[in-house]
């Protein structure tokens, strides 16, 4: 079993104050919070994931730890909060020098990687790297403004055979540059068998080849991503529940609270937004929603969750929020990402227009 980090008196009010200085009320609250959950909780998660496939999620950030902090200790916060630390790793940040959160996740600051659009594709595939050499049986490709439900996805990647060369995400995105095209913004999720394929010439290789597959597809990591796992017969799918799109409060709702589709991830999560989703989630989840209620981080948002829901349940509209809804925000997604994209990738195509003319 992974130690978790303890604190008491002193010492615990110097680390809270530490981050406080680093800018993020956020992050003191995330230090607290992972030293309030009870053993006993964190011993049946850990017997729980003991059955459930082997995930590791590598969230790709900005190198200005001051501005990606509250992001970061919110997920640590939410979310990941029940992830071993040895399955949660940041790419793009330093490895914090409180050896107390530091431990809670690891680190790569990946200074090759540009901080701007064109180091995403470099961040995903440090992600892929580690992830490869971690040996989990998936691994998950994230920003910072995702929001994973991660029962929800242990139980669905349960189903699937990581023995399989196989990447799952919301496909359609840039389909002139990747046969499949692919969407990175809800996750991108690798079976360990379609990393072995992608790295079987090592991975000096795999770094060529992803960097020139990101030079060929507008320097978007997904793009390259699906370029690279084309390029190794590994198959692209669309994995329901994956949502890659803005959602308001009241589709949040609806999403959290579908019965016939299970919710997966959130795209466009802020740190304040995440723990709102969690406080959500929570009271989903809960027998006893006013119980938890009480101990909520956002206590607005967990009253007007609860009107919703008992809206939603007395209409039966939760029950709408479906396999055809969710298809029909897809198509919407898929147009307004080509539509965001295009500048980029035009700006591809004449290049290699004025590169082909010489």
């Amino acid at each position: 079993t992974t130690p978790q980090p303890s604190c008491s008196g002193r010492s615990c009010t110097e680390d809270a104050s530490l981050l406080q200085k680093a800018g993020s009320r956020a992050a003191a609250k995330a230090f607290q919070h992972h030293n309030t959950i009870s053993s006993s909780k964190r011993q049946k998660d850990r017997k729980n994931a003991s059955a459930s496939p082997s995930i590791f999620f590598s969230i790709g950030v900005g190198h200005d730890m001051q501005k990606g902090v509250h992001a970061i200790y919110a997920i640590l916060d939410t979310w990941a909060a029940q992830v071993a630390p040895e399955h949660v790793h940041f790419v793009g940040v330093s490895r914090p020098a409180d050896d107390s959160i530091a431990r809670l996740a690891s680190w790569d600051e990946a200074l090759r990687c540009p901080d701007n659009h064109d180091g995403g594709a470099c961040k995903d595939a440090e992600g892929l790297v580690e992830g490869y050499k971690r040996g989990a049986d998936w691994v998950v490709l994230l920003g910072s403004d995702n929001y994973v439900l991660t029962g929800h996805l242990e139980k669905e990647l349960a189903k699937m055979n990581p023995n399989k060369p196989q990447v799952f995400g919301i496909l359609g995105c840039g389909r002139k540059v990747c046969k499949h095209g692919l969407c990175g913004g809800a996750g991108q999720i690798f079976s360990k068998s379609a990393l072995r394929e992608m790295f079987k010439n090592g991975k000096a290789k795999f770094r060529a080849e992803a960097n020139a597959s990101a030079h060929s597809a507008g320097m978007y990591g997904d793009l390259a991503n699906c370029l690279l796992a084309t390029n190794h017969n590994v198959s692209l799918h669309n994995l329901t529940g994956l949502h890659g799109w803005k959602m308001n409060d009241t589709q949040l709702t609806r999403s959290i609270q579908s019965k016939e589709l299970a919710a997966l991830t959130f795209h466009y999560v802020d740190a304040e937004g995440l723990q709102k989703v969690h406080s959500m989630v929570q009271l989903s989840e809960s027998t006893s929603g006013l119980a938890l209620l009480a101990k909520s981080h956002d206590e607005n948002a967990s009253l007007s969750f609860l009107q919703e829901k008992e809206s939603h349940d007395e209409a039966g509209s939760a029950e709408t929020f479906g396999l055809a809804e969710w298809h029909r925000r897809v198509a919407s997604y898929i147009l307004e990402e080509e539509e965001a994209r295009q500048p980029y990738l035009l700006a591809l195509e004449k290049e290699e227009a004025r590169q082909t003319s010489f």
